[in-house]
């Protein structure tokens, strides 16, 4: 099983690198599954050359002319060799056993996407908290200002479809 991480960037480059520290501890970490990081820079802006070179045992870095969130995660699902997507916003970071426990539930069950849950970095609370404009136990779509577009996952071959 191959986990490709999708993230699209737009001058944020210091973000950018802690994210991609966070998935190279996934990526040392060797278990059973490979990893690889798609990184699709926006309105021509080229990654760093000391970024580049760092991240290059699991990172493909990409430059596309333009600029839209979805423009560039299509172009970052194309060249991926991934069995499994992982969309990330270019300011998040994940734990090193992220990989691990994904792919547990994703052997266990034929669900075809998953949501990972963003914890606020200082806090440790669900950052979707902070959205939350009801404060009720069962949330609707309805109860969120925002959509959180970071950690959602799906197999391959239901992105395609």
């Amino acid at each position: 099983m191959k986990f490709s991480f999708i993230v699209a960037t737009y001058k944020r480059n210091r973000e950018l690198e802690n994210c991609l520290a966070s998935i190279e501890k996934v990526y040392l970490r060797k278990k059973k599954y490979e990893v690889e990081a798609v990184v699709v820079f926006q309105a021509g802006e080229q990654p760093l050359e000391n970024m580049a070179q760092r991240f290059s045992a699991f990172g493909k870095f990409h430059c596309i002319q333009g600029k839209g969130l979805a423009k560039a995660r299509n172009y970052a699902v194309k060249t991926s060799t991934g069995d499994i997507f992982i969309f990330l916003d270019d300011d998040a970071e994940i734990k090193e056993d992220f990989v691990e426990i994904l792919a547990e539930h994703a052997q266990n069950n034929e669900t075809g996407a998953f949501s990972g849950r963003i914890l606020e970095k200082q806090t440790n609370r669900c950052f979707a908290e902070c959205f939350n404009d009801t404060r009720v136990k069962r949330l609707r779509c309805r109860d969120f200002k925002y959509f959180m577009g970071s950690a959602h996952v799906f197999r391959k071959e239901v992105f395609v479809k």
